[in-house]
């Protein structure tokens, strides 16, 4: 486990002037950074998922934690850009270990 990760939940809400509104919280507490393992897919799993046009697959291993959810971001330490969570597997369901699917948000078209 040595690259540091922060998940990040967006809250929406509207300004005084009724103007939609993101903030970008971590969940762990403002610029605090999770260990995990990082594995981006390589071989026939980046053929099939440039076929279901995901961007940048990788797979992330950490600890368990409740606050891991599929509506979360994730910013690798230095990246701008985030990565959105696809899946979350409770490896064994033994509450220790998770094995997340991510992949490169992508803009709306």
């Amino acid at each position: 486990l040595r690259s540091p990760v922060c998940f990040v939940k967006v809250e929406r809400s509207t300004d005084g002037d009724g103007y939609a509104e993101e903030q970008e919280l971590n969940v762990f507490g403002q610029d605090v950074f999770v260990l995990v393992k990082w594995n981006p897919e390589f071989g026939t799993e980046v053929f099939t998922n440039f076929q279901l046009e995901i961007k940048e697959p990788v797979v992330m291993t950490m600890r368990y934690s409740p606050k891991i959810n599929p509506k979360l971001l994730v910013y690798k330490k230095g990246d701008t850009e985030p990565f959105e969570v696809i899946s979350v597997n409770n490896i064994n369901d033994q509450n220790a270990w998770l094995e997340i699917n991510l992949s490169r948000k992508v803009p709306a078209r």
